[in-house]
C-alpha cells in the first residue's frame, strides 16, 4: 500500500474522505438483501465516533461478533449516502433519497444528519414533490414531515392539484 495519499491529504477530513472512498483498512462489511445482496465496507471506529447506535453495535456489551452486518431495513444506496455524510460532513443527498436518509438518520441516532435531511426536505418541497414526500413520510412513519406536507398541501391546494 502506498503512503503517497497522506502527503496530499492535509486535514483529518481529507484522510477520512480517502478511507471512505478507498475502503483502506475497513473492518466491517454491511450486506443489503433488499439491494440484491450488495455490500459496503466501512470502519467501526469512524461509525462509532459519529453514532451511539454504531458504538453499541460494535463495542457494547452485546456487540456483534461478526465483521459482517446484515441491514434489512435500509437500501444500500441510502446507507452509502448516510456513510458519506458520517465520514465527510458533506450533505450530497439526491432528492429521491431525502426521506429515506431521514429515516436512516433517525434509526442510527445521527442528529446532525437528521437536521440536514429535515432542512433539505423542507427547502425542496414543491407542488411537484410534496405528494411523493408525503407518501414517503407515511411509509417511514415520520409524523413531523407528514404534518409539514399536509400543511403545504392545504396552503397550496390549487397548485398541487394542478400538477
Amino acid at each position: 500500500m502506498t503512503t503517497e495519499w497522506r502527503t496530499k491529504s492535509t486535514t483529518m477530513a481529507d484522510c477520512l474522505r480517502h478511507i471512505f472512498d478507498t475502503k483502506d483498512h475497513a473492518d466491517v462489511t454491511f450486506e443489503f438483501p433488499r439491494s440484491e445482496g450488495r455490500t459496503i465496507k466501512a470502519h467501526k471506529l469512524v461509525l462509532s465516533m459519529r453514532s451511539a447506535v454504531f458504538e453499541t453495535m460494535f463495542y457494547g456489551s452485546k456487540a456483534v461478533q461478526s465483521d459482517t452486518v446484515v441491514i434489512e431495513d435500509i437500501e444500500a444506496d441510502t446507507f452509502e449516502h448516510m456513510l458519506r455524510f458520517l465520514y465527510t460532513d458533506e450533505f450530497d443527498v439526491p432528492p429521491a433519497y431525502g426521506v429515506k436518509c431521514l429515516f436512516a438518520a433517525r434509526l442510527y441516532s445521527l442528529e446532525t444528519f437528521v437536521v440536514k435531511c429535515e432542512h433539505f426536505l423542507k427547502e425542496s418541497l414543491s407542488p411537484e414533490t410534496v405528494c411523493f414526500v408525503l407518501e414517503e413520510a407515511k411509509l417511514f412513519n415520520l409524523s413531523d414531515l407528514h404534518d409539514l406536507c399536509d400543511a403545504y398541501i392545504l396552503d397550496n391546494a390549487d397548485v398541487v392539484m394542478a400538477v
